[in-house]
């Protein structure tokens, strides 16, 4: 309870310039000599907290402190974020929100890059806009293998669908530039591969027992093989031909004497297909298979309809 209510009266300090012993004392239902109390155990742990009696004074923070990095975990940090984000219309002002979010992400606890298998290795999962948690997934999941402790996790399948499930991950890994942990999950009672990019929460249970596998015959084409294939010819325009050649590789792509650049790969066809080829936008023509160019046609009519609806000539 004491520590709740120091963490607590340092995150109004953050929200507020100055608040008064006895409103400190309301919320907490303590008493204003409680107040003062732990008031001087935030100075012990070097808060900058000011105080002045009388009329017009109060209890006060430094407007420059910013906590510590080491103040908070990662998983507190994102229960505190969390918190912050539930609570922010109660704050009543942007600008409040936003300087108690400064300071708060001033404590997030730096990412670290994960050395895997040898120094010459480095995975660094962040996005190039520099936010994203793969960096905290890649420690706990690390930490969960090297450990032998269960996660609990939240996850969003590929249709959309959330579920809690508990995994037991045993080896991370990487398959067309895209993260997995192959993990047995206690729900289905079978191993699965599950994104890394879906998990959007995680948290260390009990320890569990490792299952022998053998990582040199890991089920990679599972997915591959029950989602039906079909031939896939493209015309590719010259400024996107390195990332058509990094998606279906170097080999299935070919320039013709007459310089039109094709591209003819069996791959999976599904939603992500259709949506793979449409991000190249005019720089990519499907030539066959002809439900795919129709298919494609039918996905642009609908944009087309959603763009168009309400705009203003």
């Amino acid at each position: 309870m004491k520590y709740t209510i120091l963490l607590r009266m340092l995150f109004m300090l953050l929200a507020k310039k100055r608040i008064t012993a006895k409103e400190v004392a309301e919320r907490f239902e303590i008493s204003v000599r409680s107040v003062y109390r732990y008031v001087d155990e935030l100075s012990f742990a070097h808060v900058p907290v000011m105080t002045e009696r009388g009329n017009g004074g109060g209890i006060s923070i430094s407007e420059t402190y910013k906590l510590p990095s080491a103040f908070l975990t990662a998983e507190e940090f994102s229960m505190l974020s969390a918190i912050l984000s539930g609570v922010s219309p109660q704050l009543k002002s942007d600008e409040i929100f936003q300087s108690v979010n400064e300071k708060l992400f001033s404590a997030k606890p730096q990412k670290t890059v994960n050395l895997v298998g040898s120094a010459s290795l480095v995975i660094d999962g962040s996005g190039w806009n520099g936010y994203g948690d793969y960096n905290e997934k890649f420690a706990l999941i690390s930490k969960s293998i090297n450990e032998c402790k269960a996660l609990k996790i939240t996850y969003h399948n590929r249709n959309g669908e959330i579920s809690v499930r508990e995994i037991e991950p045993h080896v991370i890994v990487l398959k067309h530039g895209v993260w997995y942990v192959y993990a047995f999950c206690r729900e289905k009672k079978a191993f699965r591969f599950f994104k890394i990019g879906r998990i959007e929460y995680a948290k260390l249970s009990e320890p569990f027992t490792r299952r022998p596998i053998k990582t040199e015959k890991l089920p990679f084409d599972e997915w591959f093989k029950t989602v039906k294939k079909e031939e896939i010819e493209l015309n590719v325009d010259r400024s996107v031909r390195s990332d058509i050649e990094e998606w279906l590789g170097i080999e299935n792509v070919t320039e013709l004497p007459s310089g039109v650049i094709k591209a003819t790969c069996l791959l999976p066809y599904d939603k992500s297909l259709i949506s793979e080829i449409m991000k190249f936008g005019k720089a990519v023509k499907v030539i066959r298979p002809e439900k795919l160019k129709n298919d494609i046609l039918k996905n642009a009519e609908t944009l087309v309809r959603l763009y168009s609806d309400g705009a203003t000539t």
